[in-house]
């Protein structure tokens, strides 16, 4: 026979205190509107019952389904695993859980994948993988989705973004080059329809002038993507007879 599920009303009963008390205590947003004495009691309680929320009407109930998409372009691209490591290590003691989803890069599968995590109701979106022109998730974000875009950013939007000083970084690795008495120093761009790959070819050009250096366009190799396999055909386009250069700076590695 089916046990019964242990409800919000079976602890209140057991700790004597209202539904709406037990309710705050076993929300990690909530909890700090009471003190720490009766929530850990309602925590102890809910934990001897076997108490396991039920998401689905807490969801019909607050219109909150307390998941967070995250959206990459690569999982196997080592800086992404540290990244959803650290979203993660916030959104799990708050309440939250995250549904990954792999883009490839892809403009059409990007798009097709917002569409998923709203179909799936998550509260919101955190976005790596995104495009300097990206009418879908510009789209989630003016309809009142809450998005905000990681590591690289949409262009001419008031989606807010987390990204690198890119301007500094290249302009510090120029800098080591040139100290190394690197003068002909190629570079390796990135796809320019992304912001990173945009802002760092800018960065390397501005740098160069700055650090006297000259600029070259015959030393610049774009990738359509960054992975590996593009990173190596840059090289191989880059190197031709008479085509000299000593150091390459690569926008991804």
């Amino acid at each position: 026979m089916r046990q019964k599920r242990v409800t919000l009303k079976d602890i209140a009963r057991e700790t004597g205190v209202h539904v709406s008390t037990v309710s705050r205590a076993l929300d990690p947003v909530e909890r700090k509107s009471i003190t720490e004495e009766v929530a850990s009691r309602i925590q102890a309680a809910a934990d001897a019952l076997g108490y396991r929320p039920n998401r689905i009407a807490a969801g019909l109930r607050t219109n909150r389904t307390m998941t967070v998409g995250v959206m990459i372009p690569d999982i196997t691209n080592v800086i992404f695993p540290p990244i959803l490591r650290g979203i993660e290590s916030v959104l799990e003691p708050l309440g939250y859980a995250s549904i990954i989803v792999n883009t490839d890069s892809e403009r059409d599968r990007e798009s097709r994948l917002v569409d998923v995590l709203r179909d799936r109701g998550v509260d919101g979106i955190i976005h790596a993988a995104v495009l300097r022109s990206d009418p879908s998730i510009a789209r989630a974000a003016a309809e009142g989705l809450p998005v905000v875009t990681l590591n690289r950013m949409v262009e001419n939007s008031q989606i807010p973004y987390i990204i690198n000083d890119e301007d500094a970084g290249i302009c510090e690795m120029l800098r080591h080059l040139r100290d190394l008495g690197h003068r002909d120093i190629a570079h390796l761009a990135g796809p320019q329809d992304l912001s990173t790959g945009q802002l760092r070819l800018a960065a390397f050009r501005n740098a160069a002038a700055a650090l006297s250096l000259e600029f070259r366009p015959d030393l610049v190799a774009t990738a359509r993507r960054f992975d590996e396999q593009e990173g190596a055909r840059c090289i191989r386009d880059l190197l031709v007879p008479g085509r000299k250069f000593t150091a390459v700076l690569c926008a991804n590695d």
